[in-house]
């Protein structure tokens, strides 16, 4: 199984403007930020389905935006 862990950069808004809800369900977005020197570390893994776990369970599952993004 192929497995990769990549770091997920954390960010300051210096400004942020929803603009309109997309077809999709995310808001359309006019932003301006800073990243700063801390991440979290994304790990992927082959699977048959997407599974999305987290340190924080409340975070686990359907609801998380990376399970999100990727259905």
């Amino acid at each position: 199984m192929k497995h990769v862990a990549l770091p997920a950069p954390a960010k300051i808004n210096l400004h942020l403007q929803i603009l309109g809800l997309l077809e999709n369900g995310m808001h359309e977005l006019d932003t301006g930020f800073v990243y700063v020197d801390a991440a979290d570390r994304l790990h992927f893994s082959e699977h048959a389905d997407i599974r999305v776990s987290c340190s924080d369970k409340a975070l686990d599952g359907e609801n998380n935006l990376v399970h999100r993004v990727l259905t």
